[in-house]
């Protein structure tokens, strides 16, 4: 289990708002991700979770001097293959024990366990306003004190031991930053300025004042310079950034300008620059040359679009403005008493005005769905549209952020065994054919858009489960109504009309542990993916590799055919 907390900006922070999100209410509610619990903690009030809000909320208003932020966000993850283990008195029970290590067991909470991600997450609302004093409560070094409880809480629960993040000191960078990474699939600021800290490190070493340690920096698009009371190293065409002592504790300001002198800011040079940050994939999968230059031109379209778009709106703006000048000029022409000019030229005045908000009003709508969309669509949720609509390569890629990843096939049948394993083969011969006819209809056809033309490998398979123990008579529940998606990691989700999941992630299949239908499809689900060579092993499903080596090969089956 891995615990993080996530900053809010101060202007952000709204507790009530936060705590609606986590049980998804009122404006978040959906229908597709509603949490498996929710529950409040340290309400005077009791169990009721919108009156702890309002307690909560009136709390916090009556801490008026401290001007940081009274909210606390706090995100607790855990293996897919722990799942099985966490009971509802259990993960209440986790909850309890980080309000008291966080010193805010005295606090009201709002927490929610949600299951719409590969990893089973629980996430909890703090106010660190105390109920009582009214004063903020916040422990330093919290990161420290959450590690050492979620390696406790392993012990305790039999969970699988995580190495964590902080015990290795890995997340003393900048965590927002690492977070947006994650999120969006691409390479953040830091970890491109950390893949030449060696080379950075060097030239410091052999460096005789601060011209020489910029000429180092601008080889990589990079520049030193101070911010606040101290160094940053920031991208020299962007504005990212990162302070410089995460790179290198020789970085710090004191450290420099001890050895060089008052900082200097870097003069023109003839330094050669081999590289500079583009925010690339963090994914090594073969397939991601060509959707990254097909993300990037769609990107490029939307952008070409809001640009059109915005022009459109000066020139109507404009051709508006020209319209009312000239009625304006023809009022002031008139033969009237000077008065009555002057009113008339006022109405017309506000006519325009109203007409020009009119204007602005209606081309708003078409910028604000472009530009929402380029800035909400990342390179992550390119990949998990295109897997969703039946795109093996952008799978594939999703789950190649350590090792490379090759796309599902299409297995081949043993006929043989197909034979055996259905009954009633003849009748699902036919529902197979009649399936493959109207998909062909749907791909000969020019007026569907690429979304329904293809499916996954994950998807048919599930599919092909449910007709095939339909034909058979199974006695296996919940097989219809199984929601599907893919999340940020590649793994494919499926969730069943009790909440319990199915979870490919492509060399494993995971199951809800404490419900029996997800059990059971699980199982067939990934006998179908490897037939019969399927190994349960740590709560999960995978492939076994000995019954594979052990199964003969067709060159061998034929010799021993022709003996």
């Amino acid at each position: 289990m891995i615990s993080r907390h996530i900053p809010i900006e101060p202007a952000n922070d709204n507790y009530g708002r936060l705590a609606k999100y986590l049980a998804r209410l009122d404006e978040y509610a959906d229908e597709k991700e509603i949490p498996l619990m929710a529950w409040c903690a340290g309400c005077i009030g009791g169990d009721d979770y919108l009156e702890g809000i309002a307690e909560a909320t009136d709390t916090q208003a009556l801490n008026t001097r401290s001007k940081a932020n009274p909210t606390y966000h706090l995100v607790i993850s855990f293996r897919p293959e722990d799942e099985a283990k966490l009971t509802p008195v259990i993960l209440k029970d986790i909850e309890q024990r980080f309000a008291e290590v966080l010193g805010l067991s005295e606090h009201q909470r709002h927490c929610a366990v949600h299951n719409d991600t590969a990893n089973l997450h629980l996430q909890i609302a703090y106010n660190l306003i105390h109920p009582v004093t009214h004063n903020r409560n916040y422990h330093s070094h919290d990161h420290t004190k959450r590690d050492r409880l979620c390696r406790q809480l392993e012990k305790e629960y039999g969970l699988t031991v995580d190495n964590g993040m902080e015990s290795k000191g890995q997340a003393k960078g900048n965590a927002k930053a690492k977070a947006v990474e994650l999120q969006q699939g691409i390479e953040s600021f830091d970890t491109y300025a950390k893949q030449y800290k060696e080379q950075i490190a060097q030239a410091l070493d052999a460096a005789e004042g601060w011209q020489d340690l910029h000429k180092e920096f601008a080889k990589y698009g990079l520049v030193i310079k101070p911010q606040n009371n101290g160094l940053a190293i920031k991208n020299m065409h962007g504005k990212h950034g990162m302070k410089a002592s995460e790179l290198d504790r020789r970085l710090s300001k004191k450290s420099l300008e001890k050895r060089f002198g008052a900082y200097a800011a870097p003069e023109k040079a003839d330094a050669r620059e081999v590289n500079r940050y583009r925010g690339k994939p963090v994914q090594r999968s073969p397939a991601q040359e060509a959707l990254w230059a097909e993300y990037e031109q769609e990107a490029a379209a939307r952008a070409a679009a809001a640009e059109i778009a915005k022009q459109q709106q000066r020139q109507s703006i404009e051709e508006i403005r020209a319209k009312w000048a000239r009625k304006r000029a023809e009022l002031d022409k008139l033969t009237i008493h000077k008065r009555n000019r002057q009113n008339l030229i006022r109405i017309a005045k506000k006519k325009e005005a109203a007409e020009i908000a009119a204007a602005k009003a209606e081309n708003q709508k078409g910028q604000d769905a472009l530009y929402s969309k380029a800035s909400k669509y990342s390179w992550n949720d390119f990949l998990r549209e295109r897997a969703e609509d039946g795109d093996e390569k952008a799978l594939a890629v999703l789950r190649s952020r350590k090792k490379a990843v090759v796309p599902e096939a299409a297995p081949a049948i043993d006929e043989q065994r197909q034979v055996k394993a259905r009954p009633d083969y003849a009748a699902l011969a036919a529902l197979k054919a009649e399936a493959a006819e109207q998909q062909a209809r749907i791909v000969e056809s020019d007026e569907l858009t690429r979304k329904g033309k293809r499916q996954l490998q994950a998807f048919l398979r599930m599919d092909e489960l449910t007709q095939e123990e339909k034909l058979r008579g199974s006695a296996v529940p919940y097989l219809d109504g199984i929601t599907r998606r893919v999340d940020n990691k590649g793994a494919v989700i499926f969730i069943l009309p009790t909440g319990g999941r199915i979870l490919d992630t492509g060399n494993e299949v995971y199951s809800s542990g404490n419900d029996e239908a997800a059990q059971k499809i699980a199982q067939l689900y990934a006998q179908k993916k490897w037939g019969n060579r399927v190994k349960a092993d740590k709560g999960r499903l995978i492939f076994d590799q000995e019954r594979e080596a052990e199964r003969p090969s067709p060159q061998r089956k034929k010799k021993e055919l022709s003996r």
